[in-house]
């Protein structure tokens, strides 16, 4: 699985199946604060930092990095989605949740789902993802629908959304049983970019 923080950040990394407001919007006057969570979960591979993921840098110091005035440019670009979206509540901030929100890509994919999707990472437990403040911030980038929503801990993950019998349509529009679902699965095929 990839971040963009392996691929630099920027929307070409990515693709046109993103929105540019998700890659180059960050909402004014939100900091990260004491929140490291990116520092620790996220794997990096850049030529500037190399970090397995659930490792923290070792840039990282009480309160936030010791170099953040000289910081690579890969921790200088990246954001995590609560930087990035203003309906996400302060109390999604990723250290008072419990989960890093962001945008990944799996290179090749492995599934259609794995061009570009946005990704909740669980940081230390995936019980988190039955609060009712992460459901409710799953739930809304599933309503908006432009991308798949996985779910994730330690390194595995799940598909959040698509459910599973619009997922089928999606991947099998000529012959999945779930004929009602076909219309607005071809649809959802082409915003995302497949046909």
């Amino acid at each position: 699985m990839q971040e963009l923080a392996d691929m630099g950040g920027g929307p070409s990394a990515i693709g046109p199946k993103v929105r540019p407001d998700l890659l180059e919007h960050v909402v004014p006057n939100r900091e990260c604060g004491d929140c490291v969570a990116c520092c620790d979960i996220l794997e990096i591979r850049s030529p500037d930092l190399q970090k397995p993921a659930h490792v923290l840098c070792p840039h990282c110091v009480s309160g936030g990095c010791g170099i953040y005035e000289n910081r690579p440019n890969v921790c200088r670009d990246w954001f995590c989605l609560w930087r990035r979206i203003e309906a996400l509540p302060d109390e999604m901030r990723p250290d008072k949740c419990g989960v890093v929100l962001s945008i990944g890509q799996h290179n090749p994919p492995r599934t259609v789902f794995e061009h570009a999707y946005i990704v909740a990472r669980a940081i230390d437990d995936p019980s988190v993802f039955r609060t009712r403040i992460v459901k409710d911030a799953l739930e809304m980038f599933a309503e908006e629908g432009s991308l798949p929503v996985w779910v994730g801990f330690e390194g595995a993950k799940r598909l959040y959304f698509p459910a599973n019998a619009f997922a089928d349509a999606i991947m099998r529009p000529d012959t999945t049983p779930w004929d009602s679902l076909v219309i607005p699965a071809l649809a959802w095929r082409k915003r995302y970019g497949l046909d």
